[in-house]
């Protein structure tokens, strides 16, 4: 992967296994990289407690939850829940 340098990328089901790893590497080639995911308080929480490390070594960053109602109202092209790195 090269050139990603200040490009946004967005991973859908980054939460967790090749989401996760996949998240990362976009991350450490330079991307700014945005983690959709369908998560309650518990995985923000959780989330949470991954993200931190990952920014404090990258000397910075933001983690940054949005919600919707898109749970009970069908809008696909939506994202229902997300996390900005960088």
């Amino acid at each position: 992967m090269n050139g990603l340098d200040g490009k946004t990328v967005l991973v859908a089901g980054g939460t967790g296994g090749i989401g996760t790893a996949t998240a990362q590497r976009l991350g450490a080639e330079g991307a700014n990289v945005v983690v959709g995911s369908d998560v309650n308080l518990r995985g923000s929480l959780l989330c949470t407690r991954h993200a931190v490390p990952e920014l404090l070594a990258r000397g910075g960053g933001a983690v940054v939850y949005t919600s919707s109602n898109a749970a009970f109202v069908g809008e696909p092209e939506r994202v229902d829940g997300g996390m900005l790195l960088r």
